[in-house]
């Protein structure tokens, strides 16, 4: 009797145990959303100087979670896969990247640069979804761009780009698709910015 008794002690004791375990820590992947625009070949080069303003957010993209809709006005984030920073952020820097190797301008310049400079480019993103509600399913990217006369203080141009791209059900078609999504908006962009300088019709 008193080995049964410990013997279902000793059983109490190892559910127990298991029982307190910790969960498994799910991992996180974290993914790059970066890439570089085309050269422009016959594009001349200019002596102006070009600032280029943080690249601004909507509600709902602030966060590196990695967006998709399913259902209509719902805006949800994939629970194990996040970008390496929140996206506008990516965006902004691969925009000084393609300006600054394209040699377009005297000098491409960003925070925390105090100096004067000729022009500026304000941009937003508006929205970087997986669209997996409608038919065909689609990795959407939309941002906005302002190109800014500093000196004179007017608006040289604005425009908001829109690019589409087939995708799948699943983060990683995601992961490449925003990024095929950034590299054809990256080239609208810099195109616009040249089509834009002052004096230029």
């Amino acid at each position: 009797m008193r080995n049964l008794v410990i013997l279902i002690l000793l059983c109490v004791s190892l559910a127990g145990c298991s029982v307190l375990k910790p969960a498994p820590r799910q991992t996180i992947n974290t993914y790059e959303l970066s890439a570089v625009a085309k050269p422009i070949h016959k594009a001349s080069s200019t002596q102006l100087i070009l600032f280029i303003n943080n690249t601004l957010s909507s509600p709902g993209y602030e966060t590196n979670g990695i967006a998709y809709t399913k259902t209509p006005y719902q805006l949800s984030y994939y629970s194990q896969n996040r970008w390496v920073a929140p996206p506008a952020q990516l965006i902004h820097k691969a925009l000084i990247n393609s300006l600054q190797q394209g040699q377009y301008f005297k000098a491409v310049a960003t925070t925390p640069f105090v100096g004067l400079y000729d022009l500026r480019l304000d941009t937003r993103l508006l929205e970087l979804k997986q669209d997996l509600h409608n038919q065909p399913k689609q990795m959407i990217m939309i941002l906005t761009a302002q190109l800014v006369d500093a000196k004179q203080q007017i608006i040289l141009a604005s425009r908001q780009f829109t690019v589409k791209i087939p995708t799948s059900d699943n983060p990683q078609a995601a992961v490449t698709d925003a990024n095929k999504a950034l590299s054809l908006l990256l080239d609208q962009v810099v195109q616009f910015c040249l089509n834009h300088l002052p004096g230029k019709k």
